[in-house]
């Protein structure tokens, strides 16, 4: 898991959570999957430019 995606949600989270409630995973299961979707088209946009995304 990439630290750039975090680094924005961590304020939006307590200090201490554990147990997500279930609304809250819904969320974080969406931000996870628009995360991998702008990654995929970014590694799309990288191998296109022959640069490297590591």
């Amino acid at each position: 898991m990439s630290g750039r995606c975090w680094c924005r949600a961590a304020p939006l989270l307590p200090a201490g959570f554990g147990v997500l409630p279930e609304g809250m995973r819904d969320v974080q299961q969406r931000v996870r999957d628009g995360h991998q979707a702008l990654a995929d088209r970014v590694g799309a946009a990288t191998v296109t430019t022959g640069g490297s995304a590591r």
